[in-house]
């Protein structure tokens, strides 16, 4: 079953992502969350899609497509700790991960589809985990991590960006 991790289980720059989670019925969240990306995305015009609020910052379709990146990237952590693999993980470069994308020239449903096919592939590996593999540790970058922390790091982290959408984009 996956609780919380407590605030020794990830670095603490996480813990603006983790701290408003519930204690319990994260994967519950996750799918509903799930719907609610889509919607969000859905509604949007191919204009507001490539919408950017400043310069420099990323168009709404990289921010999906930075989602998309991350979910893959912290999935994959949370299988490499639950499956007791004491690799050093390295971090990544999201900024990079964008610009080398191409995301405001990918159809948004076909961005769309995967989104929702990652998320619901991480449901099914998050759900196939026992308390054990919960409880694993590993390593990204020197720090240590929980595999429980993974999936509640993607939860708060795609909240966080849902926010920055409707606060600076629409």
């Amino acid at each position: 079953m996956l609780i919380k991790p407590s605030s020794n289980d990830y670095p603490e720059y996480y813990h603006k992502y983790i701290s408003s989670l519930p204690e319990s019925g994260l994967l519950e969240i996750y799918e509903s969350q799930t719907d609610e990306v889509l919607k969000l995305f859905k509604e949007l015009t191919s204009e507001q899609l490539l919408y950017r609020y400043a310069a420099d910052k990323w168009s709404i379709i990289e921010i999906l497509g930075h989602l998309i990146d991350s979910e893959i990237i912290m999935a994959f952590r949370a299988l490499t700790y639950a499956r007791n693999d004491k690799t050093n993980l390295p971090m990544y470069d999201h900024d990079k991960y964008v610009s080398n994308a191409n995301f405001n020239n990918l159809h948004s449903t076909l961005m769309l589809d995967l989104y929702a096919s990652v998320r619901k592939s991480n449901l099914l590996l998050f759900n196939s985990f026992t308390k054990d593999n919960w409880n694993a540790r590993g390593t990204t970058d020197d720090k240590e991590f929980t595999a429980s922390s993974m999936p509640y790091i993607i939860v708060g982290h795609t909240q966080h960006h849902i926010n920055v959408i409707r606060e600076k984009y629409l």
